[in-house]
């Protein structure tokens, strides 16, 4: 049996049961923890105890994300939308694909970033031949400003 099954197979018990609160079953906790967060928990008192296996258990049936930030990335996608604000250890899939679709550039801050498919355009561009865009200028009412290309006096080329 591993930790963590061995962990949540007395969780129920420990938590609703403060005669059961042992110190081995506090090192399990405590190790799991480590194990899962990698940092110590804080060992105060029993109610730690009983919030940490709560808190691992709570990890443990989250859906695996596909994605990862960089280490020490804080994520804030929609600005004045404090639920989602995100991190590696509360970040979802969807979280990181509504991330890259609102800002692209923000591809930098993942080590396995999503991988957004750009629709295609729905209408492919058309080219339009000089004869008929003349056409619809003159059949216009509005009037038509020429622009002329000013050339450099010393070159002759064009200005930049």
């Amino acid at each position: 049996m591993t930790l963590q099954e061995e962990v949540l197979s007395f969780s129920r018990e420990f938590c609703n049961n403060v005669k059961l609160q042992t110190k081995e079953r506090k090192q399990k906790i405590a190790s799991l923890y480590k194990q899962t967060f990698g940092k110590r928990m804080n060992e105060g008192c029993g109610t730690c105890y009983v919030e940490a296996v709560l808190e691992i258990k709570r990890f443990m049936e989250k859906k695996p994300c596909k994605y990862r930030l960089k280490a020490g990335i804080v994520r804030h996608p929609v600005f004045g939308d404090e639920s989602k604000v995100f991190t590696n250890v509360t970040m979802t899939d969807e979280l990181a694909e509504l991330d890259i679709r609102l800002n692209p550039g923000a591809v930098k801050f993942y080590i396995i970033a999503p991988v957004i498919a750009v629709s295609e355009p729905e209408k492919e561009l058309e080219i339009v031949p000089v004869e008929s865009v003349k056409e619809v200028i003159e059949s216009s009412e509005t009037p038509v400003i020429e622009v002329k290309e000013l050339k450099n006096k010393k070159s002759g080329r064009p200005k930049k």
